[in-house]
């Protein structure tokens, strides 16, 4: 067996009410197994992760491996990597071990295909073997100093404040529900005497600032009722709603709407197949800037951020995930 160092960040608390709910512990104690001298991080906290990110910048293991969620992702690629900026070392190939209640980034490259048991068994077996592993390369958005893959204000943010509102269970059936009670509000909006007070799309002022040789974007306001920056170009449930996000290795898709909510269902079959939407502005970039007229809570891999004036966004550094 080959002695490659594989160190592991598991979130213990990934999948929590689903299927996937203690499985980082699984994985954890596959990786562990010797001759290979590996290391397993259960990180339930920030100040864990973060000293779990200073042990990794000392020992620089040939592999790092992620199980977790799109958060999880999230979290650690930014203690990591922060950590890695004047480092001489390349970042290490990192395996995501897709155990979250979402695993959009995983599914993005492909991983989600299989069982995360049997993925971790089977990549651990072609380590023994000395066989190549299987890696696609991508570069997660760097903002403002954190890294990841979905970056959003406006509807990805007033989804998720109504997903999280609803208690401590997760998952597909949660999401939906999330999506109907929208429905519900909205149609009861169109009552002579009754205002709906928690519209999904309820406009962010900002002024979108692109590289010069871009053109701005051509939208006669500057409020926009959703704003999306994305590494990959899928939101969930086979939603394509960044399509140029993966077009090229150098660049992101900023993608900008004024449509309203029954804009955007008139047009869910363009926006669920990556086409391009009336009202909205799209452009493939390699950075961009977002001023906001007031303090906006914005999100990064469905995880909520404090309010922001301001936020630069560009390519993050190019890394190796492993497939297979």
């Amino acid at each position: 067996m080959r002695d490659l160092r594989i160190s592991l960040v598991a979130n213990g608390n990934a999948g929590r009410a689903t299927r996937r709910a203690g499985l980082a512990r699984v994985i954890g104690s596959i990786l562990s197994r010797p001759p290979n001298p590996h290391r397993v991080y259960d990180t339930r906290t920030l100040a864990e992760l973060s000293a779990a990110a200073q042990q990794i910048q000392r020992d620089a293991p040939d592999i790092l491996a992620i199980a977790g969620g799109d958060g999880t992702v999230h979290r650690t690629l930014t203690a990591v990597l922060t950590r890695r900026e004047h480092s001489e070392h390349p970042p290490p190939p990192i395996l995501i071990v897709p155990t979250g209640t979402m695993n959009l980034v995983a599914t993005a490259l492909g991983i989600t295909r299989r069982d995360p048991v049997a993925f971790v068994q089977r990549v651990t077996e072609k380590v023994r073997r000395g066989e190549p592993l299987d890696v696609v390369h991508a570069r997660p958005l760097e903002v403002s100093g954190t890294y990841g893959f979905l970056y959003g204000a406006a509807l990805p943010v007033h989804l998720l404040q109504r997903y999280y509102a609803g208690g401590t269970v997760r998952g597909p059936v949660r999401a939906l529900r999330v999506v109907l009670e929208a429905l519900l509000d909205e149609l009861l909006g169109l009552l002579p005497l009754r205002a709906s007070h928690q519209l999904l799309t309820a406009p962010v002022r900002a002024a979108i600032r692109l590289p010069a040789g871009h053109a701005p974007p051509v939208i006669a306001s500057d409020a926009y009722s959703g704003i999306m920056v994305g590494a990959i170009d899928s939101v969930g449930v086979g939603c394509r709603a960044l399509p140029r996000a993966m077009e090229s290795l150098d660049a992101f898709m900023v993608r900008a709407t004024q449509l309203s909510f029954w804009g955007l269902c008139g047009n869910i079959i363009q926006l669920f197949g990556g086409q391009s939407l009336p009202r909205t502005f799209d452009a493939a970039v390699a950075s961009c800037e977002i001023v906001y007229d007031a303090p906006t809570v914005t999100t990064i891999d469905g995880e909520l951020r404090a309010p922001t004036l301001r936020d630069t966004i560009a390519c993050g550094p190019l890394l190796s995930f492993i497939t297979g």
